[in-house]
């Protein structure tokens, strides 16, 4: 029964070791992110300074920059937000000017989204300077670490987006 007790410790223990050293990676992690998020405020400026957008406002731009002109239902589906919340990002973004909306012509009920000019102009400044980062930061390692960096962000991206570990 000792030997028993004793061996359960010794796994319980190590689950602990393996809690504390997960919790210090993770926050090295952490620290990481951060400076990397920060890198680009350091690098370069703001292609549209004037503009104070909310996450929320910036998931739209980049998906209506990606796919161009959608409906809302899609829209408020793709972002995987309510509808009437959407109905209010597009509002503000139509007030800032980056978007457009309009009526379908075969159903008046369908609204439909896209970008506006300076919308399209702001998606394109921020993919470019993007890459700019990427290449940048691809150019810190060598080709090895540069395939297993990308292997490894893109497990951590598609295990994040699905949700599963």
């Amino acid at each position: 029964m000792e030997i028993l007790y004793n061996a359960n410790m010794g796994a319980k223990q190590r689950t602990l070791d393996t809690d504390a050293k997960t919790k210090r990676q993770a926050s090295e992690l952490m620290s990481a992110m951060v400076q990397l998020m920060e890198a680009p405020m350091k690098l370069g400026k703001h292609p549209l300074p004037e503009l104070a957008l909310s996450p929320s406002e910036i998931r739209v731009l980049i998906f209506l920059g990606e796919k161009g002109e959608t409906i809302m239902t899609e829209l408020a589906s793709a972002i995987d937000t309510p509808l009437s919340t959407v109905t209010r990002i597009t509002d503000r973004l139509e007030k800032k000017g980056l978007i457009v909306r309009s009526r379908s012509d075969r159903d008046r009920r369908i609204v439909i989204v896209a970008p506006s000019e300076k919308g399209k102009m702001l998606h394109d400044n921020a993919r470019e300077h993007q890459l700019a980062l990427a290449f940048k930061m691809l150019e810190l390692l060598t080709p090895g670490e540069r395939k297993t960096f990308i292997e490894l962000a893109s497990k951590l991206a598609l295990g994040m987006r699905d949700g599963s570990h």
